[in-house]
């Protein structure tokens, strides 16, 4: 496996395997909450009821989306200005518009089993992996390109300027492979591939081989570990979390600088906490806590009621109001 140098403005990352471990228990009827870029509102997606758009701060419906034919929605992501939801529901990647409720062209899915997807910064632009990574036109609905070189994504990230977008999955150009990636848009090329793994292990500092050996092994991850959370934060960091252990409950993250991928912390970051780090994650990862941008809101569902809470502090909050999962 080959590594390219690359410049250190250009930023870089890497993570794992789709999910085996045990899974984390979610609410039983939301699994995606989202405010609009201005704070003033909040989308709700759930299993059963649709899609809902609520006002801040009283949490009253100003908009309805239902689906057709009493269908499920089984996992959902909102643009970053709140324009657009895209979700899945059956084999099928439905888009809404959340300002007038309408229906886009849908997007024509290849492999359901392999299915990630995120807008990015542009708003417009829809990445779809599925057998390989293609560039949506969200206004235009069409195909606008593709990543070559990516397949098999599990998960996928893009940097705050759209310039780099970080995946999980088989990655090989030339000689450069390995299971995740980091692509350049504007180069239309794969930069850096390499395994997640290693992110993992502390260094070894040895001449001896068998002991080399003994301390990598010693080093190695125990049981069956998978990615959680991967996000390029909005202060252009990499964090990523796995989760795995002997029952499927124990945490490891690293934060990384993009410049160089050194770990610049490695404390846990449950799924729960990961609202702290905002930035650009694909579905179908469950999003239960969500920030709004202006820093004022916390949105959570959990055990089919949504709280909304004022955030009065770097790590004080009081809780405004809560309804039931509409």
């Amino acid at each position: 496996m080959k590594r390219l140098a690359i410049p250190a403005l250009v930023v870089l990352l890497v993570f794992v395997g789709k999910t085996s471990a045990a899974p984390h228990p979610v609410d039983p009827l939301t699994f995606f909450v989202a405010f609009s870029a201005d704070s003033s509102r909040l989308v709700i997606a759930s299993h059963r009821g649709g899609i809902k758009v609520l006002s801040i701060p009283d949490l009253k419906e100003i908009r309805s989306i239902a689906l057709e034919n009493d269908q499920r929605l089984e996992s959902a992501t909102v643009s970053p200005s709140g324009r657009w939801l895209a979700g899945t529901a059956k084999d099928r990647l439905l888009i809404w518009n959340l300002e007038t409720g309408e229906a886009q062209p849908p997007v024509p899915v290849s492999n359901r089993f392999y299915l990630a997807y995120l807008f990015g910064p542009g708003d417009d632009t829809l990445f779809v992996a599925s057998d390989n990574v293609r560039v949506w036109d969200v206004k235009q609905g069409r195909e606008v390109g593709v990543l070559n070189g990516i397949k098999r994504v599990a998960l996928m990230t893009v940097s705050p300027d759209g310039r780099y977008l970080v995946a999980l999955g088989e990655c090989m150009s030339g000689r450069i492979y390995g299971n995740s990636c980091v692509y350049s848009i504007d180069e239309k090329k794969i930069l850096i591939a390499m395994d997640w793994h290693e992110l993992f292990r502390p260094p070894v500092e040895t001449t001896d081989l068998r002991e080399y050996q003994a301390q990598m092994s010693r080093a190695a991850l125990s049981g069956s570990w998978d990615p959680v959370d991967l996000v390029y934060t909005s202060d252009n960091r990499i964090l990523l979390t796995i989760r795995g252990g002997t029952d499927g409950t124990m945490f490891q993250s690293r934060i990384l600088n993009p410049a160089d991928m050194k770990v610049l912390d490695t404390t846990p970051v449950e799924p729960e906490s990961g609202w702290q780090y905002s930035g650009f994650r694909s579905a179908p990862t469950p999003q239960m806590e969500v920030v709004s941008p202006d820093k004022k809101w916390k949105a959570t569902a959990y055990q089919k009621r949504l709280y909304l809470y004022r955030i009065t502090g770097e790590t004080h909050r009081a809780l405004e109001t809560y309804i039931p999962i509409p």
